[in-house]
């Protein structure tokens, strides 16, 4: 999925990294349904209010978030949301007035909108139920549950979620495997600290032959001396 950086429109400096799926709230507002894994530079300002009855900010606790290099308003913080609200805990909302989006290269990017949500319509909250099984990798279902409505999306999370309960199921496998190979790793090092020592041997029974040629060389090219020596 593509990442987009989202800027400050004030001071045109970097707020963070998100994948470019979003909420629309009442076409003022947008919020990444993925958390964005920077450090964002944001910041909360001002008191921590209470969303508005019969609205979509209704038992909500929410803060005015601002950019951290020239103190510029981009947004609301929601400190804390129902169970299974359509927003959670810690969610980011950008006044789209407020921020833009761009590419790595630094060129406009449209943000891609996959739900629509009106302030003036409450979230209609329920307690969440877990129908996972025992074992298995488990998207939170605080987090995205009431975004991914559309197929593509829900495909997407299905393979994701497939594709790691694959390697976990694969994990005794492949430590099995590093262990043989760790194995089998000794054992060229004790055959190859062998063969070093018989190499060691041949270096000097060839030293031997050696010197043995270098004492015949000299009674060849001096016999007399060779001699004489024997006489005496």
């Amino acid at each position: 999925m593509e990442l987009v950086i989202c800027h400050c429109k004030q001071c045109r400096n970097p707020i963070g990294k998100f994948i470019n799926l979003w909420i629309q709230i009442d076409g003022k507002a947008f919020s990444p349904i993925i958390e964005s894994e920077d450090n964002l530079k944001i910041l909360c300002r001002g008191k921590i209010v209470d969303g508005y009855r019969g609205t979509l900010t209704e038992n909500c606790k929410r803060q005015d978030v601002i950019c951290a290099s020239c103190s510029e308003s981009v947004g609301v913080k929601f400190l804390k949301t129902p169970v299974s609200h359509v927003l959670h805990e810690n969610q980011i909302v950008f006044r789209i007035a407020s921020v833009t989006l761009s590419d790595d290269a630094g060129e406009r990017v449209k943000c891609a909108i996959i739900r629509v949500l009106s302030n003036k319509e409450p979230a209609r909250v329920s307690k969440a139920n877990s129908t996972e099984k025992k074992g298995e990798y488990c998207i939170p279902r605080l987090r995205l549950p009431r975004f991914i409505d559309i197929p593509p999306l829900e495909n997407e999370v299905a393979s994701q979620r497939q594709h790691v309960n694959q390697t976990d199921s694969n994990t005794p496998r492949v430590a099995k495997a590093l262990e043989k190979g760790a194995d089998g790793t000794g054992d060229y090092l004790a055959k190859l600290e062998t063969l070093e020592t018989t190499v060691e041997k041949c270096l000097l029974e060839v030293k031997g032959i050696f010197d043995d040629l270098a004492s015949i060389k000299i009674e060849v090219n001096d016999p007399k001396d060779v001699q004489h020596q024997q006489t005496t």
